[in-house]
């Protein structure tokens, strides 16, 4: 029964993701080519769900990645200096370089 509930709890929870995934997600988007829409949403829920080291200025970069690079309709053109400015902390939590420059 503790289990059932456990399960139901579950699917309605985000679990909480750790710097390996959001670094993984981040990896993914700047890898990604052609459309990018499911990479950046990805990296966003990752952000939003982060729980360690900085967490706070991940998940504003999460707000940032929402307000930046996605907008009601889709996504919008995206050029590296807005994914540098949407994910500063991200960027700085992964070691990875901006992407402009």
């Amino acid at each position: 029964m503790l289990a059932v509930v456990f399960f139901v709890i579950a699917a309605f929870v985000d679990w909480p993701t750790d710097k390996a995934e959001v670094c993984g997600k981040l990896g993914a988007l700047r890898s990604a080519s052609g459309s990018i829409e499911d990479e950046i949403g990805d990296l966003k829920d990752a952000a939003e769900d982060y729980r360690g080291t900085d967490q706070d200025a991940v998940r504003a970069d999460a707000d940032r990645i929402g307000d930046d690079l996605l907008n009601g309709s889709g996504l919008k053109w995206l050029d590296r200096d807005d994914m540098d400015r949407a994910t500063g902390s991200i960027r700085a939590l992964c070691g990875a370089e901006p992407t402009s420059g």
